[in-house]
């Protein structure tokens, strides 16, 4: 279940925890929120951090042609 959002409304990590990103990935919500890949994932660990909430989002998935 998700807890009560703490951040202030408008704010990007407040956007982050409200959206809906289970179909995208780091680098698409950053790309929708117009950031970076790292600011999200700075933020996404800060969420988990603070409220104990992991914000569902895609994970990238490896190529199946690369090597382990």
């Amino acid at each position: 279940m998700k807890p009560e959002n703490p951040f202030r409304e408008g704010t990007l990590i407040w956007s982050i925890m409200e959206g809906d990103w289970e179909d995208l990935t780091v680098n698409q919500i950053a790309e929708v929120l117009d950031t970076t890949e790292q600011q999200i994932s700075v933020y996404l660990s800060h969420i988990k951090k603070k409220t104990g909430y992991e914000v569902p989002f895609r994970r990238r998935q490896r190529n199946k042609c690369q090597k382990s």
